[in-house]
């Protein structure tokens, strides 16, 4: 039989072939190395890890404590809700001015007169199951009689604030217009201005009143509502 039909590879060509197979299958053998490495690379990290936070969860439970980072999480949004807490989110301010009406005979007439260095302070309710649960504030008046009164941080969060605090007059200077006075009521709070982070709540003008015989002899005051 002849062999003169039968196509054959020439060795140059079958040298070729082999060469081209032999590359393509390195080629092949690095991109699977280079991918395993990743992968064993990735596996080793997640795997330390996950040893870390096995470990922080055990000690906590260890400790007899819930989850630190929910706890913070929780803590971190209360605080915020609430406007308190150890950084002061939100400011609560209560002000008014302290004014003595004293009656003058020889011009029969009353005019209001500043008075300055009284004690004022704001009483507010932390509960209303009970009267007794309450938390106060204080501060003096200016030359003018105006006061500004902060309030502490764990007060900020009281429901209706306007409801729960009043203003009262504990104590005004022996020179004042109305030296003796009484106090018949406490006077209520109402929302001024609120932006910022602020809060401002005013008691208006709180009067007080001193009847006197003249200038130089003073009787019994009053508060007027």
């Amino acid at each position: 039989m002849s062999t003169e039909g039968v196509f054959s590879l020439s060795p140059p060509f079958q040298l070729t072939t082999y060469r081209h197979i032999v590359e393509k299958r390195n080629k092949n053998t690095q991109k699977m190395s280079y991918f395993c490495g990743h992968m064993n690379i990735m596996l080793q990290h997640m795997h330390f890890f996950f040893i870390i936070f096995a470990i922080f969860v055990r000690t906590a439970k260890a400790a007899g404590q819930e989850n630190p980072l929910v706890d913070l999480s929780k803590r971190e949004y209360l605080v915020e809700l609430a406007g308190y807490g150890e950084e002061k989110l939100s400011t609560v301010l209560v002000s008014g001015a302290v004014l003595a009406y004293a009656c003058l005979d020889e011009e029969n007439k009353i005019y209001p007169l500043p008075v300055s260095g009284a004690l004022v302070s704001v009483t507010c309710q932390t509960s209303r199951n009970t009267k007794s649960s309450s938390a106060q504030a204080q501060a003096m008046t200016d030359e003018y009689g105006d006061f500004i009164i902060d309030l502490p941080s764990h007060l900020h969060a009281i429901p209706d604030l306007d409801k729960a605090c009043l203003v009262s007059v504990l104590r005004v200077p022996e020179d004042s217009a109305c030296p003796r006075f009484l106090v018949r009521k406490p006077k209520a709070i109402w929302l001024s201005s609120a932006g910022n982070g602020i809060r401002t709540y005013t008691a208006g003008e709180i009067r007080i009143q001193d009847s006197r015989e003249g200038l130089s002899k003073a009787g019994t005051g009053k508060a007027l509502e």
